[in-house]
């Protein structure tokens, strides 16, 4: 009989855990949560990735090879952007082109301003012999002597190509 004692308060005791347990949940279960304003929006947008990458230094590195074995990147840094040229065979590392040069004769070239830490390409093509560089900067393609800093436009006048075979050419 004390067993039976023992084990029917041992379940009351079981209920009544579970009933103050509800009690004390039920106020914050009843609770509406808090509603956000364009200050909660605006602080949150100066986390976001295109806010916090400008203050991030280094990325972007993506390596471009060249036939020669060496290859050049582009890296953020403090005040904008530089390109390096490595050379993992003599162990050098060194810039592609004298950014502002760069930087004025594409100015003088497009008519445009442009700033040598924020040039206004991301990538460009390497002539064989180092000396030249060829971008598209103000909807152009630009090439540019990296010797004497002076750019000239790459004719870009549409050439005919032919239709990939089994395609449909549309009539418009």
């Amino acid at each position: 009989m004390a067993e039976v004692d023992a084990h029917s308060k041992l379940n009351r005791m079981r209920f009544f855990h579970t009933i103050a347990s509800v009690l004390l949940a039920a106020p914050l279960a009843a609770q509406t949560p808090r509603a956000l304003t364009a200050d909660d929006y605006a602080r949150a947008e100066r986390f976001l990735a295109a806010r916090a990458a400008p203050l991030v230094t280094g990325l972007g590195v993506r390596a471009t090879w060249l036939p020669d074995g060496r290859f050049w990147y582009r890296a953020s840094t403090a005040n904008g952007s530089e390109f390096v040229l490595i050379d993992p065979a003599k162990r050098t590392r060194m810039a592609v082109f004298d950014q502002a040069r760069i930087a004025q004769a594409l100015s003088a070239a497009t008519g445009g301003r442009v700033e040598g830490n924020r040039l206004p390409f991301q990538t460009f093509e390497l002539s064989k012999d180092s000396r030249e560089i060829t971008v598209t900067a103000s909807n152009r393609r630009w090439k540019c002597d990296i010797q004497t800093y002076q750019c000239a436009p790459v004719d870009t006048t549409p050439t005919p190509s032919t239709p990939p075979r089994n395609s449909s050419v549309s009539p418009d």
